[in-house]
């Protein structure tokens, strides 16, 4: 038998280490760096990570290694258990003064799921809550960076837990240039088709990781590694005999080796088995213990666990030492291996597991209320057979991994407590609550991690367990819920009968904090569903009531809902003006979740108003907001989405463009269909109809699980504007019918107005067509649409806000023109309408029109030359591949010869660039002049820093300078300051 069990130095993992430690060396001039090493039990993951990690120790400038490992014995129930690993080697490694100054604003979230970080957070804010976790700690990650190298290893990947795997999958999506590496490892043959794990290593290829697969070993590596355990060179026959059993598993060749010449079991488990029964029986009875607990465990857990005085606890594990069975690790004593764990486990008797399960239950029970310790008090409660113990122990796993933003985990400890409830006696004074509160928790919990069949059947089963006349209350706030997960569901009318019962649930009198509450929450769906008058009646009645009893969260949620309710009722200041009150309230009790809300409910106002500038800085404004506050991957994405909004509408669909790319890579949140449907409308733009369609098809695949027709009827326009520039004028008619149809079920008159403007443009093309072949035939259908669809629009335009009077006016000039007398008057109101309000893609339409116009009526020659040349200037700037081949024929048609566009690149509105730059450089110097960094540009335009260094090296280039400094001098020079002071006031 070998006197040393384990190889001193790695063998036959060059290459490998090779592999590892250039991805090391690429930090400091790459940035992020992801490593995946797999393979089977004891091929040796651990093995070389251990040697990477203690030549990065030995290095001159080492990096900080943070290291943690999944725990298998609660299958994945157990939140973040590799991460509390490696940030409790973080608080073990970091001065407080460094610890407190990289942690910041994340440390009162990370106290979560770290209690010796100090005192968490309040309140949790559902799956808001987790994202502004994961970003915190991403910033936390980012600072720690900035001081030294990062190197981040969490192993055993194929016991993770669901929250873990979200947030390296955030964690890789979010690093840009940061010097971080994330080295994970699994176990390969465990991880079949279906485990959880497959769809987080596929995300982690996308991202571009590299995979180090360890296959065996081959027979000289084996003689190497023999050697080197024996201290001289194998006797002559064991290389080969140890690798012919072995098969190159250095692990099992490991224990071959300490086995000797004996008697040899078939199966490693076996052999591992036969060296444990020759221990003494203390030694046996530690090992059994290690194996239940199924981590590693302290000296004194141990000596409370065993029942055995100190000498023989000591003795008793030197000689499991001594067999290289268990090692040290700090205060505590693990396993060598998992596999000698996985062993010893499998081989106690079932009432052993039962015992040792309930002895480790009873001294956890003095540990921290941690989401960790908790969920592993109810995993040993339940293994011990003790379903009383058990049952308390799962109701407060599930709501410390609530707190702890874990909703998969959470949602499986609730239900586990359910499944066990009717088989304890007295369920209700153990747990302290009532079924019905158990189901209540589980729902939510459901809901947050994506399961809302669970969320809304839980509910309903809490339902038939309320009285709705001895607990009107309590089935009242059931219902709202109910209505939320229905909404969610895209169940509309079942969400909504489900709030109007809440509604009808909740005694008037006396008011309570219940009663504003849901009946904020019909407002809000009822806003949602364009029902506006409702909508007002009830947020105004919620935010009466809010305010009575200080209740400002409700009050706020209400403010949000009634002020884009006003605005699309026509009050566009009183709108602003509400949602500005509730954004403050948000910042006076410091709720993301209406901050947020409150900037994309702006947004729509000001894009109601038809205010695409301020739209755009409002937007820039929210993503500072959203960064500050940690809640960048859910508002910030919705903010981006909204600067590219206005983009569009500021017709720089370029930069639009970038910004949907951008979301799209990243985490969509919920946007991307919205994002889609944004591309289609920049692909429409410039006439690329083969990218309309397939984004279009994207949108439609990705849509928002709820009716919204913020998102359906634009997706209708696209349809119809396409199917017109195909000459398909009856679909378009029926895309605009069936947007009208929408409308018409609500209160809304603002998007009935873009739908009338493009269908009154399909008929006016449609008969113009047929009057060209058919000189003197009227077609009837036709005409019946045009005349409804000027009802619909002069109906609309009671809605006195300046896009809706944008469109009736195009609906009036369409009309004209299906009527044989284009009135070119007309169109030049609509072209001064849409100036108004900057949005130039519309205004280039109407221009052409009027020129078409003008030379039908053969009236002003000059005029029509003037407007051609102008509105062919414009549509080069804009990128209007449709629009430039309109003019050109219109043009040619005319006989008028037009001259090509002069001085370069243009800014939207004819404004000329400088010295060549375009839109986005001539920004992104007077961004430069004001002394911001690439990374503050980045920030503020919505684009990554490496984007924001590119067009900074160019603006050098173009303007022929060497140094940002001269490239501000000739910013000055050109009084380029002065005329951005002059539009920013």
């Amino acid at each position: 038998m070998a006197e040393r069990l384990t190889s001193a130095a790695c063998v036959g993992r060059a290459s490998e280490l090779n592999l590892l430690e250039t991805a090391v060396t690429r930090l400091e001039s790459e940035g992020p760096q992801v490593v995946v090493v797999s393979g089977e039990a004891g091929i040796g993951k651990t093995r070389l990570i251990d040697e990477l990690v203690g030549r990065l120790q030995d290095a001159d400038a080492s990096p900080l290694v943070l290291r943690g490992g999944c725990v298998e014995v609660t299958r994945g129930e157990l939140p973040y258990a590799p991460l509390v690993q490696a940030l409790r080697s973080l608080v073990r490694q970091a001065e407080t003064s460094e610890l407190l100054e990289v942690l910041g604003p994340a440390r009162s979230e990370l106290a979560r799921i770290l209690p010796e970080l100090g005192e968490a957070a309040s309140e949790p804010s559902g799956r808001l809550g987790q994202t502004r976790l994961f970003e915190l700690l991403l910033g936390a990650a980012c600072r720690l960076s900035e001081r030294h190298n990062l190197v981040l290893v969490q192993e055993d990947l194929h016991w993770s837990d669901p929250s873990t795997r979200d947030f390296l999958t955030f964690l890789v999506s979010s690093l840009t240039n940061e010097p971080i590496m994330l080295l994970c490892s699994y176990r390969k043959d465990e991880v079949g088709t279906s485990h959880p794990l497959r769809p987080f290593l596929a995300g982690l290829a996308r991202n571009g990781a590299q995979r180090v697969e360890l296959d065996g070993l081959g027979e000289s590596e084996i003689a190497e590694q023999l050697e080197a355990i024996y201290g001289k060179a194998p006797p002559p026959g064991e290389t080969r005999r140890i690798f012919k059993l072995s098969q190159g598993n250095p692990f099992f060749a490991e224990e071959l080796a300490a086995a000797g010449d004996s008697q040899l079991p078939p199966t490693l488990r076996e052999l591992l088995l036969v060296r444990i029964a020759g221990l003494s029986a203390p030694a046996r009875r530690l090992l059994a213990l290690l194996a239940v607990g199924g981590r590693p465990v302290e000296h004194a857990a141990l000596a409370k666990l065993s029942d055995l005085d100190a000498p023989t606890i000591d003795d008793a594990l030197r000689e499991a030492m001594d067999q290289h069975l268990i090692l040290p690790d700090g205060s505590c004593f693990a396993f060598r291996h998992a596999l000698v764990r996985e062993a010893v486990y499998s081989d106690l008797l079932p009432g052993e597991k039962e015992r040792l399960h309930a002895a480790f239950a009873i001294i956890l029970k003095a540990d921290d209320p941690s989401p960790s310790a908790t969920a592993e008090l109810a995993y040993h409660c339940h293994m011990s057979g003790d379903l009383a113990a058990a049952l308390p122990c799962s109701y407060q796993a599930g709501a410390a991994s609530k707190k702890a933003y874990a909703f998969v985990e959470a949602r499986k400890h609730f239900d586990r407590c359910l499944q066990i409830w009717d088989q304890v006696d007295d369920a209700e004074e153990l747990v302290g609550v009532d079924r019905v509160a158990v189901l209540d928790e589980a729902a939510e919990c459901a809901s947050l991690a994506g399961d809302i069949e669970r969320s809304v059947s839980c509910t309903r089963a809490a339902l038939e367990l309320v009285h709705e006349e001895t607990d009107p209350v309590r089935a009242g706030m059931l219902q709202e819920r109910l209505g939320r997960y229905l909404w969610t569901a895209a169940d509309g009318t079942g969400s909504l009968t489900a709030y109007r019962e809440a509604v009808r649930l909740v005694p008037r009198e006396p008011p309570s904090r219940e009663r504003a509450r849901v009946l904020a929450s019909e407002g809000q769906i009822l806003m949602l569903l364009a029902r506006y008058v409702e909508a007002i009646e009830l947020s105004q009645e919620a935010i009466g009531i809010a305010r009575d009893l200080e209740e400002r969260s409700t009050e706020a949620h209400a403010l949000c809902t009634l002020g884009p309710a006003t605005a699309f009722m026509g009050n566009l200041d009183e709108g602003e003006t509400l949602l500005l009150e509730a954004r403050r309230i948000a910042e006076r009790t410091g709720d993301p979740q209406i901050l947020g809300r409150s900037y994309v409910n702006q947004s729509t106002v000001v894009g109601i108003a038809g205010r695409p500038r301020a739209g755009l800085e409002l937007a820039r404004e929210g993503y500072d907001v959203a960064r500050k506050w940690g809640i960048v991957r859910s508002f910030g994405t919705w903010m981006k989405g909204e600067a590219a909004f206005h983009l569009l509408a500021l017709g720089r669909a370029r930069e639009a463009e970038a910004l949907c790319r951008e979301i799209l890579h990243g985490d969509p949140a919920g946007y991307a269909g919205v994002t889609h449907l944004l591309l289609a409308q920049a692909a429409l733009d410039r006439g690329d109809i083969e990218v309309v369609e397939k984004q279009l098809a994207d949108a439609g695949a990705d849509a928002p699980a709820w009716n919204s027709l913020e998102y359906d009827v634009p997706l209708l326009v696209i349809a119809a504007e396409v199917a017109l520039l195909q000459g398909r004028f009856l679909d378009a008619r029926d895309s605009v019918t069936e947007g009208l149809k929408l409308t018409g079920q609500t209160d809304d008159r603002f998007f009935t107005a873009g739908l009338c403007s493009v269908g009154m443009r399909a008929e006016a093309d449609r008969i113009v067509a047929a009057r060209r072949v058919r000189a003197n035939e009227v077609d009837l259908d036709a005409e019946a649409m045009v005349e409804r669809l000027l009802d619909e629009a002069t109906s609309a335009h009671t809605l006195n806000v300046p896009p809706v009077v944008a469109h009736v006016a195009a609906c009036r000039a369409e009309h004209s023109r299906s009527q044989g007398t284009s009135d070119p008057a007309q169109w030049a109101e609509v072209a001064r309408q849409w100036d108004a309000i900057e949005q130039p893609q519309r205004a280039l339409y109407a221009r052409w029109r009027e020129a078409e116009a003008l030379l039908e009526s053969r009236i002003d020659a000059s005029r029509v030359q003037e407007l051609l040349q102008s509105a062919q200037d414009l549509a080069l700037s804009l990128d209007a591949v449709v629009l430039q081949r309109e003019i050109q024929d219109l043009a040619g048609r005319g006989r008028i010869s037009l001259s090509a566009a002069e001085g370069g690149p243009q800014e939207v509105g004819g404004t000329p660039s400088h010295l060549g730059l375009t839109a986005r450089e001539t920004e992104v110097l007077l961004l430069v002049a004001r002394g911001l960094s690439n990374k503050e540009i980045a920030e503020a335009l919505f684009i990554s820093a490496k984007t924001a260094s590119v067009h900074v090296s160019r603006i050098l280039m173009k303007l022929g300078v060497t140094s940002r400094v001269e490239a501000t001098g000739i910013a000055y020079k050109l009084g380029m300051m002065e005329e951005s002071a002059d539009k920013d006031g």
